[in-house]
């Protein structure tokens, strides 16, 4: 069971024109996508965690960006309307809300 880069599971859901892909790349690394229904980029994150097997969140997946989507809809809407002005904050959120809702989803 080497070549751990071989496993690759993709997740994509909608809620409300936007859509959420989460590809776990590796037991320790996880993509989390944000787009439009136009296919303009909201967020794009890189999540890794060396202390959580995420390959256990994979029958998850579903669940897990479901609650992205819910919880990153306040931010989005705020991000949006402020995107130029802060793109430090941005990315604050960003992490913030995957790091929170990782959280609560491998429990």
């Amino acid at each position: 069971m080497d070549g751990s880069d071989s496993i690759i599971r993709r997740c994509c859901k909608s809620y409300d024109k936007v859509k959420c892909s989460i590809k776990v790349v590796s037991r320790t690394v996880l993509h989390l996508k944000l787009t439009r229904a136009d296919g303009t980029l909201l967020k794009q994150t890189k999540y890794c965690d060396v202390s959580t097997n995420l390959l256990s969140w994979l029958k998850n997946l579903a669940a897990i960006s479901s609650q992205i989507l819910v919880s990153c809809k306040v931010h989005q809407d705020t991000l949006l309307r402020e995107k130029q002005q802060s793109d430090i904050r941005r990315r604050n959120c960003e992490l913030q809300c995957i790091t929170s809702t990782m959280e609560v989803s491998s429990h």
